[in-house]
C-alpha cells in the first residue's frame, strides 16, 4: 500500500509539474509576442511561431545571460558544466501558433524559478532540431522569472550564431 501511495504521489507532483511548467511557458509566449525585441526581429519574417519539443538546456543558453542568473540565485554559469542533453516535452507542441513555420521557439526546463526562450528562423518549416537551426544566423534569446506564479522577462538579448 505504501509503495502505491509514493508511486501516485510521485506521478501526480510530475503530472503537475508539467501542466504548470506549460502554463509559465504559455504565459512566457504572450509577453515575447508583445517585446518590442520580438517586433523588430520578425520585421521582415514570419510572426506565426512553431514551439519546439525539445527542451534546450538550461546551462547552454544561461552562460549568456550569467550576470542576470548570479545576480537573481547566485550560482555563476559563465563558468558551469554545460550539459547537452536536449529533452523532449510533447506539451509544448500545444502552444504553436503553427504546425509548420520557419520561426522556432524552443524553452529550456525551469531552474531555480527561471527558464530561457530562444527564437530563431530555420532555412525550412521542416527544420526540427535546435542544434541544426542553432547552427547560423541570429537568435533571440529571453530570461524569463517565475515569482508569485507570475512570469515576466528578465533580459532578452540577440544572438548571433556562426
Amino acid at each position: 500500500m505504501r509503495r502505491v501511495y509514493i508511486i501516485t504521489l510521485f506521478l501526480t507532483h510530475s503530472i503537475f509539474g508539467i501542466s504548470q511548467g506549460s502554463e509559465y511557458y504559455k504565459y512566457a509566449l504572450d509577453q515575447i509576442k508583445k517585446s518590442p525585441d520580438f517586433i523588430i526581429y520578425t520585421e521582415v519574417g514570419s510572426k506565426k511561431i512553431q514551439v519546439m519539443i525539445e527542451e534546450i538546456p538550461f546551462s547552454v543558453t544561461a552562460r549568456f545571460f550569467h550576470n542576470d542568473i548570479e545576480k537573481e540565485t547566485g550560482i555563476d554559469y559563465s563558468t558551469a558544466l554545460v550539459n547537452e542533453e536536449i529533452k523532449e516535452n510533447e506539451n509544448l507542441k500545444a502552444l504553436s501558433d503553427k504546425k509548420r513555420s520557419k520561426l522556432k521557439l524552443f524553452f529550456s526546463p525551469i531552474e531555480e524559478n527561471l527558464f530561457i526562450a530562444e527564437l530563431a528562423y530555420s532555412r525550412s518549416a521542416g527544420d526540427l532540431h535546435y542544434k541544426g537551426i542553432m547552427m547560423f544566423g541570429q537568435s533571440l534569446a529571453y530570461l524569463f522569472k517565475i515569482e508569485n506564479d507570475t512570469t515576466f522577462i528578465v533580459k532578452s538579448i540577440l544572438m548571433q550564431n556562426n
